[in-house]
């Protein structure tokens, strides 16, 4: 239920076709022993442009992934903020 009221915050601030999001290159990469799951995490950023101006919101992205029969699959993922901005 959380994720759907992050979305419709959101909603209220941005029309579609009015955001961005970029990452950058891995910071860290581990692998599982048994090579089926690995994870990293990725440096982010965000930009909306809505009614109240230009946000933008800058993050890192981890991301969990599972080697299955038909290639790999996302576990689970994660954003954390670091520093947000209205502008």
């Amino acid at each position: 239920m959380g994720e759907h009221r992050w979305a419709t915050a959101i909603d209220h601030i941005m029309k579609p076709g009015q955001e961005h999001v970029s990452a950058g290159s891995p910071r860290f990469f581990e692998r599982a022993r048994s090579g089926r799951r690995v994870s990293f995490v990725l440096p982010a950023h965000l930009w909306i442009s809505g009614r109240k101006g230009r946000f933008s919101e800058r993050a890192l992205w981890l991301y969990v992934l599972v080697k299955t029969a038909s290639g790999w699959k996302i576990a689970a993922d994660t954003w954390t903020t670091t520093h947000i901005a209205w502008k």
